[in-house]
């Protein structure tokens, strides 16, 4: 979650990400800012990819406008809880369920209802009179079902050129979109003009969190996504463990990350972002979370205290 930018020179700034669980760290400009300028199918920050003559949303987004057939920008769509994420074309993306791409929520406002429906838009990409949707093979399957996940990943790497300029080239990043993050190369231009492996994770322990999920490009600038824990690799489909009485394991970006319920109940706070005086980690419902409590609930701050809120990693 970026809250603010502070900048550090005229070429590096930091994005301080609060105390959410993880959060973008080093952001490092590497051109001029081409903001305001018309964006196609698949260019950068428009969360779009072009299949053949027709252009889709990534999963997990939306198209900005509809109506527009000239604009292929896709806009965030309102995330939903995973326990009931079972629905057809649902999937569940960092720890938050969502219709995959080429699919919006039927009814977004009713936070009980997972059904998917087709999504669209006044005409194709590149200029075309195809329509934005989805093309299904002899088995039934669509295209945007094997546009999740790794699948949809294999699109979104972009090796670097061959050679850089240090004087004017940085950094670059492997990585378009976000949700990708966990699968991306960070790369510096050394002083020869090659490019050379870089570390993430250094730049994320500048900013005193503890390792690197990977990078993504945001317009014109790298992006380090930050997080702390063991940073081991992780399923994100695992689900959520207490390592102790305070602290929760979650699996993000494909790598364990941990979080302190304290600090989350009492600083961050839950999901409608209300404050408690305690958190521990504890089991509801079947599975791990940080359990949050008020000091005048029946015994909070003991591990049979009762919980006035939960939120998961």
């Amino acid at each position: 979650m970026k809250l603010f930018s502070q900048p550090k020179s005229s070429l590096i700034a930091c994005l301080l990400g609060g105390i959410s669980a993880f959060a973008l760290g080093c952001v490092i400009s590497v051109g001029n800012d081409d903001a305001g300028s018309e964006k196609g199918c698949g260019d950068l920050l428009t969360h779009s990819y072009q299949d053949g003559d027709q252009c889709f949303c990534d999963s997990g987004y939306n198209w900005c406008n509809a109506s527009d057939p000239d604009d292929y920008t896709c806009c965030k769509d309102t995330p939903k809880q995973p326990d009931s994420c079972n629905q057809p074309h649902n999937v569940v993306i960092d720890n938050s369920c969502y219709c995959e791409s080429g699919y919006t929520w039927c009814n977004p406002d009713n936070a009980d209802d997972f059904s998917c429906c087709e999504s669209s838009q006044s005409s194709g990409s590149s200029g075309s009179d195809a329509g934005t949707g989805t093309d299904s093979d002899s088995n039934g399957t669509t295209d945007a079902e094997t546009e999740t996940g790794s699948a949809m990943c294999d699109g979104e790497y972009e090796a670097p050129p061959e050679s850089c300029d240090p004087a004017t080239e940085l950094a670059y990043c492997t990585t378009l979109t976000e949700m990708c993050a966990g699968e991306s190369e960070y790369f510096i231009c050394d002083t020869n003009g090659t490019w050379i492996p870089g570390d993430g994770d250094l730049d994320c322990q500048l900013l005193e969190w503890e390792f690197s999920y990977g990078c993504v490009w945001e317009g014109d600038v790298i992006e380090q996504i930050c997080g702390n824990g063991p940073g081991t690799p992780c399923s994100n489909n695992d689900p959520d463990s207490c390592a102790d009485g305070d602290v929760l394991n979650y699996c993000a970006y494909s790598k364990l990350s941990a979080v302190s319920c304290l600090e989350q109940c009492t600083v961050t706070g839950d999901e409608e972002g209300i404050t408690y005086d305690y958190g521990s980690c504890g089991e509801q419902d079947g599975e791990f979370k940080c359990l949050c409590c008020d000091f005048d609930d029946p015994n909070c701050g003991t591990d049979s205290g009762t919980t006035g809120g939960s939120t998961g990693g």
